[in-house]
């Protein structure tokens, strides 16, 4: 469960340096005031510059970035493989500056080695 005033990542940076991960991809994303998914907020690209959201999924325990059809979650569109972009290893945390320093993955257990989050 979140704690009251515990500081939350508001605004980030994704950069993909990788040819596994198409560069439209790349951008801010703010998280929501508003809307959670398993207990987390969402984070959408800043300016609507893509369809894409970063969501958390329980059941997964991971964070994913994924593509936003049909107002899918993140657990959703790991389940439907083609929707996923990428998603971090598995973490319990309500924050996801906490995998800034992990491994994130394409679908299928690709390693993404050159991922950069910017705060």
């Amino acid at each position: 469960r979140q704690w009251t005033g515990t500081y939350l990542t508001s605004r980030l940076r994704v950069e993909f340096n990788d040819e596994l991960i198409e560069k439209k991809y790349n951008g801010c994303y703010d998280r929501s005031t508003k809307k959670k998914l398993d207990g987390r907020y969402i984070l959408k690209p800043f300016n609507n510059e893509s369809s894409t959201t970063i969501g958390y999924c329980k059941k997964e325990t991971r964070w994913i970035l994924f593509k936003n059809v049909n107002n899918n979650n993140g657990c959703s569109a790991y389940e439907n493989k083609n929707q996923v972009v990428a998603y971090s290893s598995r973490t319990t945390s309500f924050d996801i500056r906490s995998t800034f320093g992990e491994t994130w993955f394409k679908f299928g257990g690709t390693p993404l080695l050159n991922i950069q989050f910017l705060e």
